[in-house]
């Protein structure tokens, strides 16, 4: 599964897709819904913004910080530490 993130001035945008391309199209289709809510070119806001969206591929279950980089973890210190669950 594939991640594509956009953060503007104003917004911050999140979408998802089986592939990359996908991910890239409903994007694509989100920035278009919102252009039109906000009585903008849907065209040029993609065009300036385009540059912009990032993508990482995902897995469900997994935990990400900064858009980028999975977390990933000791399995015996989650389970010891008393502040966590364990699974």
């Amino acid at each position: 599964m594939w991640h594509a993130h956009l953060d503007t001035r104003h917004y911050s945008f999140d979408a998802f897709g089986k592939t990359k391309e996908s991910a890239r199209a409903a994007m694509y289709k989100g920035m278009r819904i919102h252009a039109l809510q906000s009585d903008i070119d849907g065209r040029q806001f993609i065009f300036d913004y385009d540059d912009g969206i990032g993508f990482q591929e995902v897995k469900l279950g997994g935990c990400y910080i900064d858009h980028d980089r999975e977390l990933t973890h000791d399995r015996d210190e989650l389970t010891t530490h008393p502040a966590r669950e364990s699974s």
